[in-house]
């Protein structure tokens, strides 16, 4: 996954967080937490709500990559879609994070 332009490890034991977009909803797990919030959408902008989480205690490590998570979502002004992934930009159209498609089951 990749989180304000870095390409970051989640721990293998927590996994790397994950997005669900459905209706002008936003939820996911930010390695240790679960999130939600709400959204808009105009073209190519994309306003996010105030983020909701869990306060579920994280190692270091974890928590490292949750609170960039984090910080990166409430920068989220934009999206694009590049070689079938979701980037979340910035308002200077910089990437933020960037998610693959899950697998289909």
């Amino acid at each position: 996954m990749v989180v304000a332009g870095i390409d970051v490890e989640s721990p293998e034991e927590t996994g790397a967080p994950s997005a669900t977009f459905d209706s002008g909803g936003l939820s996911g797990r930010a390695v240790c937490n679960s999130y939600a919030t709400s959204y808009t959408v105009d073209g190519s902008a994309l306003a996010l709500q105030p983020v909701a989480w869990t306060q579920i205690a994280c190692r270091p490590e974890a928590a490292a990559v949750e609170e960039a998570y984090f910080e990166a979502l409430e920068r989220v002004r934009g999206w694009a879609l590049a070689d079938g992934e979701l980037a979340l930009l910035n308002a200077d159209d910089d990437e933020l994070l960037r998610f693959e498609p899950a697998p289909e089951r």
